[in-house]
């Protein structure tokens, strides 16, 4: 069900109708697939022209027109017009009222004149009248659409939405919560736009006294003597209890644009009180992966100096809780694991085989594996998951060991048949549950000529959009080679790219396509594991070479194009790096069945174009030519001749 308020001059319509022997509101429910629609008296008796129809379309009021938006057939039947191909869709420039919904139809027929008042022109009494009561009518009627929209979360404000919320324990956040902006921020300028939307979370870091004190405590410690005190909680260095992380959630949507370094957006404590002011610079955690984003920081303290928060926000909260608050489903658990500070969205993937095992979700959480995250996803799955379903994860093997109870001296129950025990744990790897990557990109820039600082901020951007292309891939997803290249493409200064890419499990698989991730890891990328070396300045390479013909009728074109594609492929794949010399290049110009040549008979120049430098060598046995890191070796010409005797 839904309501709209009509406007006042449609209730004065139907008002004045009714007085003056018209039928007002005749009401009829639309169905788009029962598009006919008979009048309360005989069809004879209606005046077409009188006909006027209002109702909702769009969620809105809207007047229907007659001969655009619905006719009546010869059959006496209001109908809206449709396509001729398919009477289920409305004709060109027609609109539909909303399915389901009430439209009321008004008008006058051929008995409306008997009526006893019939003047309903301006200043007239019956229309004095009528309109004074549409008056009162149509504003009873806003106030009415004011109450049905309290109702609900997306239209309902002020104290309406604060007792709308109630119903799923939410409140609103007064100017007890503290509140602040952060910075997110990235190393190098940002080559497309970033879109940072309300409700990020982020957090202050774990003290490094407290993470090394949590880290140092046993998980099963022993038991205190009766009567001694209850132990201390974990102490920072200065001696004063260690602090939890405080998270923040930002109240407003943000872009980073192309271009910009930061970009700044207010947040608020999701505590109240005290605990939420925390000191510049301590907000440094993004709870949530926003791709194209490097990090954050607060450079001010927050204070209670914020307004309460707005409906937008509380609205925007209350929606989120909503979603979070359902149960049975594979999104209800993944929202409750994400909770968890240590665990992001993408380091989630939840999976469930309805045919092969029913009643059993595996859920794999791609993080470093600890016997306290462990309890923390258990206890979390706990909560969320339905009555009757089994979750196993892949951290079940590193939860704490649970000291089992005394046994009955009785049977109790009857033995009753197991049920479907789901798959085994997968055991970890060494590397836990990640699957980590190594990469070497090759990048042509722009400027060929680009040193110092403008080089190392380009090679600061292919580090960052490749580790952040990988942090923020999904378990068991897939690493789109072509993603990779478009979004190193897109970086400011790049020309052209070749990236190599592999798992370093296997170092000798294929570098340039997909990577597909195993089920229960997600893909990393550690940038001390990127190698980027920057296209310098082509060289050019010209050969000559004398050979010797090993068969009659061979003819110099021949083995002209057998070199040619030898040399080009030597040049491609160095066999000694950033070398090119004779002994390398007699074993592969060697083993042909067309011509033989000696290390005496081959030479070559290497030549700079644009810098006009020539490297001639005489060639012979110990002849070489190094290469400085990055430039091009190309093959420009070769001249083959025939050795004489």
């Amino acid at each position: 069900m839904t309501y709209v308020a009509e406007p006042y001059l449609y209730v004065a319509d139907q008002v004045l109708t009714a007085l003056t022997g018209g039928i007002a509101r005749e009401t009829h429910r639309f169905y788009r697939g029962a598009n006919g629609f008979a009048f309360e008296i005989p069809a004879a008796k209606v005046l077409p022209d009188s006909v006027r129809v209002i109702g909702q379309a769009n969620l809105g009021f809207f007047a229907f027109q007659i001969g655009r938006d619905f006719a009546i057939g010869g059959d006496g039947l209001l109908r809206f017009l449709t396509l001729p191909a398919d009477p289920t869709m409305p004709a060109k420039g027609a609109t539909w009222p909303d399915e389901a919904t009430e439209f009321y139809v008004t008008y006058y027929h051929a008995d409306s004149f008997q009526a006893p008042l019939t003047d309903r022109n301006v200043g007239s009494l019956t229309r004095t009248l009528g309109e004074a009561f549409a008056r009162e009518l149509a504003v009873l009627r806003t106030e009415l659409e004011f109450v049905y929209k309290s109702g609900f979360v997306d239209t309902a404000e002020g104290t309406a939405l604060d007792m709308v919320v109630a119903l799923l324990g939410v409140s609103r956040k007064t100017r007890d919560y503290a509140s602040g902006t952060v910075r997110f921020f990235r190393n190098t300028p940002a080559p497309a736009d970033v879109f940072i939307p309300a409700g990020t979370k982020v957090s202050t870091a774990l003290p490094a006294g407290a993470a090394s004190a949590a880290a140092s405590t046993p998980s099963s410690p022993p038991s205190s003597p009766p009567g001694s005190p209850p132990a201390s909680p974990p102490t920072a260095p200065s001696g004063q209890p260690a602090r939890k992380p405080v998270a923040f959630v930002t109240t407003d949507d943000r872009t980073l644009r192309r271009g910009q370094l930061a970009v700044e957006a207010p947040v608020r404590a999701e505590v109240k009180g005290a605990p939420g002011v925390v000191d510049a610079g301590t907000i440094s955690v993004i709870n949530q992966t926003v791709l194209g984003i490097n990090g954050v920081m607060n450079d001010a303290a927050t204070v209670f100096a914020g307004a309460g928060e707005s409906d937008a926000e509380l609205r925007r909260r209350a929606t989120s809780v909503a979603e979070r608050a359902g149960r049975a489903t594979p999104r209800a658990l993944l929202n409750a694991l994400t909770e968890l500070s240590a665990i992001k969205p993408n380091d989630v993937k939840v999976t469930e085989d309805l045919i092969g095992m029913p009643g059993v979700v595996n859920v794999s959480v791609a993080v470093d594996p600890t016997p306290q995250l462990a309890s923390d996803v258990h206890d979390a799955i706990l909560q969320a998951r339905a009555a009757g379903i089994r979750v196993v994860t892949n951290l079940d093997a590193f939860l704490p060991p649970v000291t089992a109870a005394t046994g009955s001296t009785g049977t109790l129950r009857d033995e009753a048949p197991g049920g479907p025990a789901g798959p085994p744990v997968p055991a970890p790897a060494a590397g836990g549950f990640k699957l980590p990557l190594a990469a070497k990109v090759v990048v042509f820039p722009e400027d060929p000529r680009i040193t110092g600082v403008p080089l190392a901020t380009l090679q600061r951007a292919v580090i960052d959009t490749l580790t952040g292309d990988i942090g923020a891939s999904s378990v068991g997803g897939v690493v789109v080679y072509n993603r990779l290249a478009g979004d190193l493409m897109a970086i400011a200064g790049v020309f052209d790219v070749v990236i190599d890419i592999w798992p370093t499990t296997a170092p000798d698989g294929p570098t340039k396509s997909n990577i597909y991730v195993p089920a229960d890891r997600r893909a990393t990328l550690d940038p001390a594991d990127i190698k980027v070396t920057f296209a310098g300045t082509p060289v050019y390479f010209d050969f000559a070479l004398a050979v010797t013909l090993n068969k009659t009728g061979v003819v110099l074109d021949e083995v002209r194009t057998e070199i040619k594609g030898r040399l080009g492929d030597y040049l491609a794949r160095l066999p000694l790096v950033n070398t090119v010399d004779t002994t390398t290049l007699m074993a592969k110009l060697g083993g042909s069945e067309l011509f033989s040549v000696g290390a005496s008979d081959l030479r070559w120049t290497a030549e700079y174009q644009k810098a006009g430098l020539l490297i001639r060598d005489q060639g012979g046995a110990s002849a070489s030519t190094t290469i400085p890191e990055g430039d091009q070796p190309i093959l420009r010409t070769v001249t083959v001749t025939e050795k004489t005797s």
